[in-house]
């Protein structure tokens, strides 16, 4: 991918990672400790989602990717994202469960697996209706 696709990504990519990311968030913690998320909260997982659409980053590069390296990337992409947000909860205190550390780690883990789970939902579902409107729009040229 070129870095000038990757920068549109990263653009494109910030409003759901930010969206999803506040969603899970708020439920998670609406379901473990039954408070709402704080405004400072909200602006920590803005600057923690910016950071994670910078991770787009890992699939820079020069020539197409084969699926192969596309999906050791994503693997990568994914482990940087989980790494990002870990580092995020540790430095801002972001505690889900009180007192339990496995079970904090295990609910961030979870949570992140959805969130990205839904981001490349939204992505593919993007880009699927991009080819089809490109498609159509061949067809009605010829």
């Amino acid at each position: 991918m070129s870095f000038k696709n990757i920068v549109k990504q990263i653009f494109l990519s910030l409003p759901a990672i930010f969206t999803f990311s506040l969603l899970g968030v708020w439920v998670s913690v609406w379901i473990f400790s039954g408070h709402l998320v704080s405004t400072l909260t909200v602006y920590e997982i803005f600057i923690t989602s910016v950071f994670i659409s910078l991770t787009r980053l890992v699939f820079y590069s020069k020539t197409d990717l084969s699926k192969r390296q596309m999906l050791v990337r994503t693997g990568i992409h994914y482990l940087a994202v989980l790494a990002t947000v870990l580092y995020s909860a540790n430095l801002w205190i972001w505690t889900i469960v009180k007192d339990n550390y496995i079970m904090n780690l295990i609910a961030f883990v979870g949570l992140v697996s959805v969130v990205y789970a839904a981001v490349l939902v939204s992505d593919f579902l993007r880009s699927k209706k991009l080819a089809n409107d490109l498609i159509k729009d061949i067809g009605e040229q010829r």
